[in-house]
């Protein structure tokens, strides 16, 4: 190393903070500006903020990469912060990472990380607690180390060789009670085709609910997209499925912005919009009629329990169907905005 660099790195003293930001970038991998402003900086300038992370750069302990000149900076973890987070924390040598370059589908890996925000920082309080959030990358290193392994979930997602975009549990205090809710929490960035969603997505989730009844009763498959037309076709694709009822959910990105997200009715449940009609050996999906000031949605910490059983008989479903409905016309969306 030469005198340069060893003036650099002596001349930064690692703050609390600073420590934060190395233990977040352990876990999350790569943040942008504006997601480490909004962690650990709140009330601090856009230029402040930078100021602090060159100086974290140039004593090693991030690094900093750009797709574009327009694009804000990444920032992930460099030698001297694992070497730094080796002598401050409890962590192993085997829980510290450091990515060797960026995500190939950049803007999915980070609305992920802006999950990642929203239940770390937006959910805790009024008898909601965070009691984990494991991202992809997080849950890969889990499973490569089965003996990290502590809860049932994570084993079993991995014994079914399901990877979600991240996996939250929270616990919500009901009456002197506190009831854990897990998440299976997916973001579709509508670059593929739907029935991509149904064929992976829809079928795992399904195949494990259906195996694994009892220890998911509690589990909740919960996508998030950036628009309503995207969640209308995600929805109907689900519905074409069958799966469980109040196992599936959908919300919009955007909507995890209002103060108090988890006690908004932000979630709809496809089978509030979509019936499964079967003709014979054809599954019709039809939609259902639905006043737009009574909009069904739910909340996060109100979400029922989903049931093993299919949402209701081949008789139930056809009574629901209206000879209006039955016109076939799958790029209109129901009203749910």
């Amino acid at each position: 190393m030469s005198n340069r660099k060893r003036n650099q790195n002596a001349s930064v003293t690692l703050t609390v903070r600073d420590l934060s930001i190395l233990q977040k970038l352990n876990a999350a991998g790569w943040l942008t500006t504006p997601q480490i402003r909004n962690y650990f900086f709140p009330d601090k300038s856009t230029n402040a903020v930078c100021k602090r992370l060159r100086k974290l750069v140039a004593g090693n302990y991030l690094a900093m990469a750009r797709t574009s000149s327009t694009e804000s900076g990444l920032y992930r973890l460099a030698g001297q912060g694992k070497l730094a987070l080796l002598e401050r924390s409890e962590s192993s040598e085997e829980e510290i990472s450091i990515p060797t370059q960026l995500p190939r589908k950049l803007k999915h890996f980070m609305s992920v990380n802006d999950l990642r925000f929203h239940f770390e920082q937006r959910i805790e309080g009024a008898g909601v607690q965070l009691l984990y959030f494991f991202s992809e990358r997080e849950l890969c290193r889990y499973y490569q180390n089965p003996r990290s392994i502590s809860d049932s979930l994570v084993a079993l997602l991995k014994h079914y060789k399901i990877i979600p975009d991240a996996l939250a549990k929270v616990g919500v205090l009901q009456e002197g009670d506190t009831r854990e809710l897990s998440f299976a929490l997916e973001y579709d960035a509508g670059t593929e085709h739907v029935t991509f969603f149904g064929r992976t997505k829809i079928k795992q989730y399904t195949a494990l609910f259906s195996s694994g009844y009892g220890h998911t009763d509690d589990l909740k498959v919960l996508t998030f997209a950036d628009s309503i037309k995207r969640v209308v076709s995600l929805m109907r694709q689900t519905v074409q499925h069958e799966p469980p009822r109040h196992l599936f959910y959908f919300a919009l990105m955007g909507k995890l912005e209002q103060h108090c997200w988890m006690k908004a009715g932000i979630f709809l449940d496809p089978y509030d919009f979509f019936v499964p009609v079967r003709r014979g050996a054809k599954v019709e999906i039809v939609e259902r009629d639905i006043h737009k000031d009574a909009l069904p949605n739910y909340a996060l910490i109100a979400l029922p329990a989903a049931s093993p059983r299919s949402p209701s008989s081949r008789e139930e479903r056809e009574a629901q169907v209206t000879d209006e409905n039955t016109r076939s016309n799958h790029e209109a969306a129901p009203a749910i905005i």
